[in-house]
């Protein structure tokens, strides 16, 4: 990029040299040409760089640039669909100093982010690409999430509640463009009121679920058995994290830590897998049929019930049944729950819509 209202300078020509140098294509601009008559004036000596033809741009107005565009875009390599490389958009997500930044930092080796004892380092959204097991995955690191200062402090908190109230929105919002979300928890403390809004607001969302136990190094007496016993203890605590993967994982030490990659990579492809037409008749038939209310008088029903599978992403369900017939809402959570666990989908919300048959009159 040159300036179109200044003469070429030595520095100008020592970059040209230094480009020429190294083999690259080379596209030659020459900004501040805001209008025509600043065209016709720039200095001809701009073609002594050897670049061939130059693209008269104006930053400050956009003139030129569509060409420019173009240009680069011709000289880009060109990618069959088929090559594009599928990326899993992973959210961490947990209250402040749980370790959100520090698994990060341990997943792609480096300090891309500030990891401090201290609550609200991170405060905006950060994304990370990283390779692992020939997969692509973009790591989310965003700010912890906790509530407001007591009412006593609030004053002397103000400036990092309000820091906090946007990073934590800004967190949030990103929910909508990831696959799954990790939530990280702190094993080594009590789950705390905090911990279970961050989960209710994770596993109401589309996106699919991934516990993280993070700091399992600091537990003592460990035995072969003890995440088992941990999990189900967790379990009993929350009933709703049932049919949540979990990983008892440390990034301090590492341990574990690039167990969170495989496991939400699987949570991912269940999201978007698509159950066969003959395994849901088999479901319908076994789990759903035997529980369905007969006709009052005991007589057949005029609709038989129909089990599909309408979406993906997350996937949804459709239960088309009869006008008289009811499925109360106790029914329709251990039929979600027996989808999960029949065909995989650990870890993934599911829909399922309930639809009457009305009858023909």
């Amino acid at each position: 990029v040159d300036d179109g209202r200044d003469d070429l300078t030595s520095e100008d020509k020592c970059i040209a040299e230094i480009l020429r140098a190294s083999h690259k294509r080379i596209v030659l601009v020459v900004n501040k040409v805001d209008h025509e008559r600043l065209r016709r004036n720039v200095t001809p000596d701009i073609h002594q760089l050897g670049f061939g033809e130059a693209f008269f741009v104006s930053a400050r107005n956009g003139t030129g640039t569509g060409d420019l565009l173009d240009r680069i875009a011709s000289l880009l390599p060109h990618r069959q669909a088929s090559e594009e490389q599928e990326t899993t958009s992973i959210l961490l997500l947990g209250k402040p100093n749980v370790g959100k930044s520090s698994l990060l930092n341990r997943l792609v080796n480096e300090e891309r982010v500030i990891v401090s004892p201290e609550p609200l380092t991170t405060r905006d959204p950060q994304d990370t690409l990283l390779t692992f097991g020939g997969h692509q995955y973009r790591i989310i690191d965003t700010a912890g999430i906790r509530r407001a200062a007591p009412m006593s402090t609030r004053r002397q908190q103000e400036g990092d509640a309000n820091i906090e109230q946007v990073s934590v929105h800004a967190g949030l919002r990103e929910l909508d463009r990831a696959d799954v979300a990790v939530v990280i928890l702190d094993c080594a403390t009590p789950v705390t009121n905090q911990d279970r809004r961050i989960l209710h607001i994770v596993l109401t969302s589309n996106a699919g679920a991934l516990l993280v136990l993070n700091k399992w190094d600091l537990i003592d007496n460990k035995t072969t058995s003890s995440t088992r016993t941990f999990s189900e203890h967790l379990v009993r605590e929350l009933p709703f994290l049932a049919g949540t993967p979990m990983v008892f994982a440390s990034a301090k030490s590492g341990m574990r830590v690039f167990d969170i990659l495989r496991v939400a990579r699987e949570v991912a492809d269940a999201r978007q897998k698509t159950v066969p037409r003959d395994a849901l008749e088999r479901f319908l038939r076994k789990q759903i049929l035997p529980r369905l209310p007969k006709r009052s008088g005991g007589g057949p029903t005029h609709h038989a019930p129909r089990l599909e599978q309408t979406g993906t992403k997350p996937p949804v369900f459709r239960l088309t049944i009869g006008a008289r017939q009811n499925i109360a809402e106790g029914h329709k959570r251990f039929l979600i729950k027996e989808l999960r666990s029949t065909f995989g989908f650990a870890g993934v919300p599911i829909h399922l819509i309930i639809e009457k048959k009305l009858r023909r009159t």
